[in-house]
């Protein structure tokens, strides 16, 4: 008999949906990409996941893809978001703990003016009863 867990992935999206600095800078998440993409955008992927007797953990690559510093900002901003205990997500659920496994860093990327800051999150959460 399986588990029912919070859908890390979807919680994620409804935390970049709110602007992430004092700016008020809209982000426009996604999971994959498209051809028509604008900045500032972030690229949510689930990178990996393990269950163990009762609680699961899952990896999160999070890509802000912004001009200039603001996707450092953006990326920075969401981290201060998400880390810690009992993060509750409405219409998702729970989310025990969240840790940065690698903190927002800057990755090449073949532009003139677009920017990438990614990190790694490892997200615990327990099955909703």
């Amino acid at each position: 008999m399986g588990y029912e867990y919070p859908d890390v992935r979807e919680a994620f999206w409804q935390l970049t949906e709110e602007p992430l600095t004092d700016a008020n800078i809209a982000v426009t998440p996604y999971f994959h990409l498209t051809v028509d993409w604008t900045p500032p955008a972030v690229q949510l992927s689930l990178l990996t996941g393990v269950e163990g007797f009762l609680e699961r953990v899952d990896r999160m690559g999070v890509d802000f893809y912004a001009e200039g510093e603001a996707a450092g900002q953006l990326a920075d901003a969401f981290k201060v978001r998400v880390c810690g205990e009992n993060l509750t997500v409405p219409g998702v659920g729970l989310l025990d703990v969240v840790v940065a496994e690698t903190v927002p860093h800057d990755v090449p990327y073949p532009s003139d003016r677009i920017n990438v800051s990614s990190a790694v999150y490892r997200v615990t959460t327990r099955p909703k009863f």
